[in-house]
């Protein structure tokens, strides 16, 4: 018996060491003081906790609390370290108006107290005012803020953070209020409201002080409300009708609204004035040629801000002109080479016009070439006349439509024997001497539109140019077997006669001497 009563005993002494060890037994808590105290609002204050032993291995819990959250607040509890007789936590204080009290209290297991009391001051500085005036205007008209500090500003200045809570109401990011005042302005710029609208302007300190203060934004009388199209699609080179819609009549002197487009294939004016009176106004869109079909967006913008876009798709029209290719890059002056038009189908009923030009006066073009109705192309002759060196010329097609295309030709000088038709009815030179085998090149200079042919006097025996008109050229090879002493003797048809094929004829003539 007497064993088991000690055997007991020391059972019982081994779960008091073990409890001591784990819970701290014996550690109390013995204080809980507060630095810096008192502490500026916005600022974080240290408490500090002291155990009148040494936390056991466990450590030792210690709840929190703070009398007046309002004021400061602090975390649910801390736990003080094994081997440690301290431990620290933050005090987060609060924004306060004016200054307050709170009462920290810690409480460890065995329910014993310590606790402080904590003051919390305002800043000195700090925002207390945000007035707007007007509370209320029409956009977009803007208003004024005013900030005042609860004292002046320091050496440093004071700055205050500004915010809104609408887009149609802009304020600065910040402003500093100037070393020495108490109060700064700042501009609320407002932007176009469809209704009435409110937007609340936040001003704040770096304190974390914040004033806040409503400005109503109303929509301005007369505003544009919409813009419109005429159609949703539109052909290439045709043009389509915008209107203008206001929210009432024009005032005197009318309403101007500008236009405006990212677009290049089409034209618009760049504002349109809706008459004193009247709430409407149209305008005209001009398309031009596309590849591919586009979508257009016209935006209107009056003088408030205003805006509205309208869209459309401009689309190719079935049948254009889709391409221009002359027959031969190149051409000596005074001959012809063929130029072909083609469209992107077959031409409808009627046929399609396409025009023809160029800047160079030494090709000569038809006025027009039109494709066949149920056909996708068409020729048409270039005309050259004779040139001293090497020249380039450009020939564009367009159709009624304004689609183009080009096709470039260079015209070359001929290399021979030259001789002119002149004006006066003369061969110049009327006798060359040349070797068999070489060019001839008859040129028309004649400057009264008068036209002329080298023909020779013996059929088959010399050129035969046919009607050789002024500006263009006629080009004979002497045959290259063509003997020494062999004379080829020629005339005009229009202002010559032919001779016996022994020597010269009449009036407009001449003679080739092969030497």
């Amino acid at each position: 018996m007497l064993n088991s009563t000690k055997s007991i005993g020391l059972i019982f002494a081994v779960l008091m060491f073990c409890m001591a060890s784990t819970i701290g037994f014996g550690q109390q808590i013995s204080s809980l003081t507060i630095a810096p105290n008192p502490v500026t609002a916005g600022e974080v204050a240290t408490g500090t906790v002291t155990l009148s032993k040494a936390a056991g291995s466990a450590g030792l819990k210690i709840e929190l609390t703070s009398s007046e959250v309002s004021v400061a607040t602090v975390p649910a509890s801390i736990i003080v370290a094994s081997g440690s007789k301290t431990a620290t936590f933050d005090i987060t204080t609060v924004h306060v108006a004016m200054a307050g009290k709170t009462t920290i209290t810690g409480k460890d297991p065995s329910a014993k107290t310590a606790k402080d009391i904590l003051t919390v001051e305002p800043p000195v500085v700090r925002i207390s005012e945000l007035k707007i005036s007007p509370t209320a205007v029409t956009s977009p008209k803007a208003a004024t803020g005013t900030v005042t500090l609860t004292a002046d500003a320091p050496s440093a200045g004071f700055q205050i953070d500004l915010t809104s809570s609408q887009s149609f109401a802009t304020v600065p990011a910040s402003l500093t209020v100037k070393p020495g005042a108490k109060t700064a302005a700042f501009t609320i710029t407002t932007t176009a409201v469809q209704a009435d609208e409110t937007a609340t302007i936040r001003a704040a300190d770096s304190n974390g002080y914040a004033e806040t203060a409503s400005l109503k934004v109303t929509p301005a009388a007369i505003r544009l409300t919409k813009v419109a199209i005429s159609a949703s699609t539109v052909t290439a080179a045709n043009p389509a009708t915008g209107t203008i819609t206001l929210s009432a009549d024009a005032p005197t002197g009318g309403f101007v609204v500008d236009l405006s487009t990212g677009q290049t294939f089409i034209s618009l004016p760049t504002s349109v004035t809706v008459k004193a009176g009247t709430s409407t106004a149209k305008f005209t869109v001009g398309t031009k040629p596309v590849s591919t079909a586009g979508l257009v967006t016209v935006t209107a913008k009056d003088v408030n801000g205003y805006s509205d876009a309208a869209s459309f798709t401009v689309e190719i029209p079935a049948v254009h002109l889709s391409g221009l290719t002359i027959a031969t890059s190149a051409v000596y002056g005074g001959a012809s080479a063929t130029g072909t038009v083609s469209l992107s189908a077959v031409a409808p009923k009627g046929g399609l016009v396409v025009t023809l030009s160029t800047m160079q006066p030494y090709v000569k073009l038809p006025l027009n070439v039109t494709v066949p109705s149920g056909s996708k192309s068409a020729t048409f002759t270039v005309n050259t006349i004779a040139v001293t060196s090497p020249s380039a010329a450009t020939i564009y097609a367009a159709d009624i439509n304004g689609y183009s295309a080009s096709a470039s030709l260079t015209v070359n000088p001929l290399v021979g024997t030259n001789i002119s038709m002149t004006g006066v009815y003369t061969f110049s030179p009327q006798s060359v001497t040349v070797a068999a085998g070489s060019v001839v090149i008859w040129t028309n200079t004649a400057t009264d539109g008068m036209n002329h042919t080298a023909s020779a006097d013996v059929s088959g025996l010399g050129p035969a140019s046919g009607i050789v008109s002024p500006g263009q050229v006629y080009t004979w090879t002497v045959p290259a077997n063509a003997k020494s002493g062999t004379n080829y003797f020629y005339h005009c048809n229009f202002h010559g006669f032919a001779g016996n094929g022994k020597s010269l004829g009449s009036g407009m003539c001449g003679v080739i001497i092969v030497k």
